[in-house]
């Protein structure tokens, strides 16, 4: 986990912010390139909310 220096919050925030975001890329990437997922269509896997949930308990 990233630790923050309190006079850098802000840049802290960013980079926690954005490592979030590289990581719900490659999960929801992940499941666009199941063959078995159908284009357009809502992602409804419990284990992607379980691991998006746990990702937002890390970094933010």
């Amino acid at each position: 986990m990233l630790s923050c220096i309190p006079f850098q919050h802000s840049s802290c925030l960013r980079s926690r912010a954005r490592f979030l975001l590289i990581f719900l890329h490659v999960f929801a990437v992940q499941i666009f390139l199941n063959p078995l997922y159908l284009p357009g269509s809502r992602i409804t896997s419990s284990h992607f909310n379980t691991k998006v949930r746990a990702l937002a308990r890390k970094y933010l």
